[in-house]
């Protein structure tokens, strides 16, 4: 526990016939280990020079194993032309990469570029 970051685990006998195991689970310590992982899969750098949404898109990406626009719409509640704008940007700076066909393929998705 204490290598993630969390509480010890506590254990208690609420009826003295049997044995309650807690553990925690930490949305915050969560994504600074998933921040971190991201620095060093893309670099401290690389990360610092991101604006929010291209953050969450890496996230997203990372998390998911792909993103498409319609996802990381829904996810950063925002349109799909400051999506796609953003997924390209991040391709052409060689953090993702594109898979499809064509413009308009409709399953085409960003991977993190390896």
């Amino acid at each position: 526990m204490a290598n993630h970051f969390l509480n010890d685990p506590i254990y208690e006998e609420p009826n003295n016939a049997s044995v309650q195991l807690t553990l925690e689970n930490s949305a915050t310590s969560h994504m600074l280990r998933q921040f971190d992982t991201l620095e060093e899969t893309i670099g401290q750098d690389v990360m610092e020079g991101l604006n929010p949404y291209q953050i969450s898109t890496v996230q997203l990406a990372m998390g998911k194993g792909r993103v498409t626009t319609k996802e990381l719409g829904e996810r950063i509640g925002k349109g799909g032309s400051l999506c796609a704008r953003t997924l390209k940007e991040l391709s052409g700076m060689g953090i993702l990469e594109w898979h499809g066909s064509s413009t308009h393929d409709p399953s085409q998705y960003y991977t993190l570029a390896r």
